[in-house]
């Protein structure tokens, strides 16, 4: 899913663009990460959810994002 997209090391310094029309819709959790942290150097989405519906949530793509320093982009 996208958490594991944006924690995944591969795309360190890249700017990632999604293609699904909404993202974030799960929010960020502790659990799936691919690593401790975010390694994209941007991210674009279409329709970003304004908030999470799971109960694993713990943060909202958006909070996620701006903790970790990374520029987010919809539209």
């Amino acid at each position: 899913g996208y958490q594991e997209t944006l924690t995944d090391p591969s795309y360190h310094r890249q700017v990632v663009v999604m293609t699904a029309p909404h993202i974030g819709n799960t929010g960020v959790n502790d659990e799936d990460p691919e690593s401790r942290r975010v390694w994209v150097a941007g991210y674009v989405v279409r329709d970003p959810a304004r908030r999470p519906s799971s109960w694993r949530s713990r943060r909202t793509l958006d909070e996620e994002l701006e903790r970790q320093g990374v520029v987010g982009i919809s539209g």
